[in-house]
C-alpha cells in the first residue's frame, strides 16, 4: 500500500483522485486549505469508509507545508507519490511569481 498526498482535494479532479486512490487499496492523504469546509470530501469518506485522512495543507504558506509534511511523516514514515493538483493562477509564468503575489 502506498502513501500518497493529494493536493487540493476539497472538490473537482483533487477530490475524484483521492477517492479514487483510495478505493484502490492506497493510504491517502488528502490535503486542503481550510478542512472545515471540506464537508463534501469526508461524507464520502465516510461512506464508503475509505483510507483517507483530511490534512491542512495551504501551498503559499510554508509553515502550513512543513506542517503537513511532518504530520504525515508522524503517521506514515513516508510519502510515496505526491499528485500535485492544487493550484495558483496569475498573470505571468510561476516561475517569476514569489509566494507573496500567489
Amino acid at each position: 500500500m502506498s502513501v500518497i498526498l493529494v493536493t487540493g482535494s476539497s472538490t473537482g479532479i483533487g477530490q475524484e483522485t483521492a477517492l479514487h486512490m483510495a478505493r484502490r487499496g492506497h493510504d491517502v492523504y488528502a490535503a486542503v486549505r481550510s478542512p472545515d469546509t471540506a464537508v463534501e470530501l469526508k461524507e464520502k469518506i465516510a461512506a464508503e469508509n475509505l483510507p483517507v485522512t483530511v490534512i491542512r495543507l495551504d501551498l503559499v504558506d510554508p509553515a502550513s507545508i512543513k506542517s503537513a509534511v511532518a504530520e504525515i511523516m508522524k503517521r506514515s514514515g513516508r510519502i510515496d507519490a505526491l499528485v500535485n493538483n492544487a493550484g495558483i493562477g496569475g498573470g505571468r509564468a510561476v516561475e517569476e511569481t514569489s509566494l507573496e503575489e500567489a
